[in-house]
């Protein structure tokens, strides 16, 4: 998922994922945070979201074959938030986010970590 708008979509996309790092800004400030402040009346961080910034760019779809099968869901060593939730294979991400699985919902794995705000 990325926190780029719509404005800068188009342009986002056409780039290579080494050039993530000029739309940093939108991970460290994510509007989708604001907006669910305002919806439910919650106080998420809004800005300065360095752990927002350190998974979500660059966003790529990582392969390694110089590892074996990753966990899936309902099998040991699984979780869905991939190395946050300790989840590695020949200590690379064996999820989202930084490397995925095709069916992690990172919808919903990245609104957590919006609303899970930085860390302490």
């Amino acid at each position: 998922m990325s926190l780029v708008p719509i404005a800068d979509k188009d342009t986002y996309n056409a780039l290579v994922p080494t050039d993530d790092a000029a739309f940093s800004t939108y991970a460290a400030n994510p509007k989708i945070a604001a907006l669910i402040n305002f919806v439910y009346e919650t106080a998420f961080q809004e800005t300065e979201r360095a752990d927002l910034e350190a998974v979500l760019i660059p966003d790529v779809l990582r392969v390694s074959t110089k590892i074996g099968p990753v966990p899936l869901e309902g099998e040991e060593g699984y979780s869905r938030f991939g190395f946050v939730g300790g989840n590695t294979t020949g200590g690379i991400s064996s999820g989202w986010p930084n490397g995925h699985r095709f069916g992690d919902d990172v919808i919903d794995i990245a609104l957590t970590a919006v609303a899970s705000g930085a860390p302490s």
